[in-house]
């Protein structure tokens, strides 16, 4: 009896109910007191073929199943424990990007009341664009990079769409691998108790905010990396557990045909037993 091909596919839900606080924000304004909405990642279904094996190749396929339910539960195991970590790192991360954000706040409210003249500050038409798409440097994490890839596209075809010249900056293997194939898309590589001891300065705003500025940049591309980080191993961590719960449907359901051909043959070997000895007698 020939043996049809089996196909199971590895659906992803990397929308986790205690990492949704992690995902990819708008950057800050440090001159408006910002918001954080969250990004839903949309979740794809699973289907398996239709099981029709002999008995040698089901055992061969039920085997196979039972090593890819280890090497995907011990897979979601690392995942787990390094997505702690990672949130950690981004929690402990924030009350120093919301502080600076507060400084740099109260620092323009100061130079738009004094009148003083800051470049930086100023309000410009955008001209040209630099998009940082961060994605993750290895697969096996469900729809994670193709969600960030799909978004960055959408980015890019409104920012056409306004006229509005870009530049892309890539961060990560499977982003890398994307934008080199796309020769259109040009990237580029590489305290008192009347007053708050944030609006007391020693020296000049201009000066503190010059020197507060790149510190602030630095934060955010840090906290993106974070953030990129947890959600990517979140993902992964959320797609190795349906592939561990996939393995082990499959794993089932082979079985049980299993269990069926091997009763059916053996009921049919006791069947010509029996009826060869009714011919001898």
């Amino acid at each position: 009896m020939s043996c049809s091909n089996l196909t199971m596919l590895v659906s992803s839900k990397p929308s986790l109910s205690d990492t949704t606080s992690l995902s990819f924000r708008s950057s800050l304004n440090p001159f408006q007191l910002p918001s954080s909405p969250a990004a839903n990642i949309p979740s794809r279904s699973s289907s398996v073929t239709p099981i029709h094996c002999g008995l040698r190749e089901l055992r061969t396929r039920i085997q196979s199943v039972k090593n890819t339910q280890k090497i995907t539960e011990a897979m979601k195991l690392v995942a787990a424990a390094k997505v702690r970590r990672a949130q950690e790192a981004v929690v402990n991360g924030r009350p120093f990007s919301e502080t600076l954000v507060e400084v740099l706040y109260n620092i323009n409210e100061q130079l738009q009341t004094d009148d003083v003249d800051a470049p930086l500050t100023k309000v410009r038409p955008v001209k040209k664009v630099a998009l940082v798409v961060v994605t993750g440097d290895r697969g096996l994490c469900g729809g994670f990079n193709n969600y960030l890839i799909k978004k960055a596209e959408a980015r890019i075809a409104d920012l056409k769409q306004l006229g509005i010249d870009y530049t892309v900056i890539s961060v990560g293997k499977k982003g890398n691998t994307y934008f080199l194939r796309r020769p259109y898309i040009p990237v580029d590589r590489t305290a008192t108790t009347d007053f708050s001891p944030i609006l007391q300065f020693e020296q000049d705003p201009v000066q503190i905010l010059d020197a507060l500025l790149p510190l602030y940049l630095n934060s955010q591309i840090l906290k993106a990396l974070q953030e990129s980080l947890a959600s990517e191993l979140a993902a992964r961590m959320s797609a190795m557990s349906n592939a561990t719960d996939n393995a082990s449907e499959l794993k089932k359901s082979l079985s049980m045909v299993y269990n069926r051909q091997r009763q059916a043959k053996i009921t049919g070997e006791i069947l010509e037993i029996v009826a060869g000895a009714d011919a001898l007698t």
